[in-house]
């Protein structure tokens, strides 16, 4: 049952979505663009750290609210897969969003998407239950991904092929930006 409230926040809510989806695909591409042609530039603009070496750490901020952004995650996550799976089948959305033919190219990117929606949703469940409950779990993690790098690892980002992860990074934006495309004609 759907109210015009609920339909006028899901709305805004898919809206909200697209929007962010569109910016970080353009900030792909442009990562992208920029490990590709020029990968040493792109590099030290991608440093981390501020003039003095003294690494933000952002840590104390999300600790402080871990049952707020585990909620957000769990309840983000509830809403994902339970709008896909009451959807049925990623066929039928293909047919909904005006995809006639089971083979085309719009039904395996709205298949491909439907199962990594589902698939990262599933996953972010017990990831946000965990961040709700009991952050300090996820430490062994965190310090792995914080550990200080040396000056002589070069830089905060130690990329040893830019190239091939600014391709990489390139055709993730161009799939992103045509998915949206086609999901925006239908």
């Amino acid at each position: 049952m759907t109210t015009e409230w609920l339909n006028s926040l899901e709305l805004a809510l898919t809206q909200a979505a697209g929007v962010l989806l569109v910016l970080g695909a353009a900030a792909a591409l442009l990562i992208g663009l920029g490990l590709l042609l020029t990968p040493a530039r792109a590099l030290t603009l991608l440093h981390l750290d501020d003039a003095q070496g003294a690494a933000w750490f952002w840590e104390r901020y999300f600790y402080r609210r871990h049952r707020v952004f585990g909620g957000l995650i769990v309840l983000g996550a509830l809403y994902v897969v339970v709008r896909l799976l009451t959807l049925g089948s990623p066929g039928n959305v293909a047919t909904a969003l005006g995809f006639a033919t089971a083979n085309g190219v719009g039904v395996i990117l709205i298949q491909t998407g439907w199962a990594l929606l589902l698939l990262g949703s599933l996953l972010a469940l017990p990831f946000g239950a965990i961040v709700f409950v009991r952050p300090s779990l996820l430490k062994g993690i965190e310090r792995q991904a914080n550990r200080p790098l040396t000056s002589a690892e070069g830089y905060v980002l130690p990329i040893r092929r830019p190239r091939c992860w600014g391709l990489f990074f390139i055709i993730g934006a161009l799939y992103t930006v045509g998915s949206l495309g086609l999901a925006m004609m239908a």
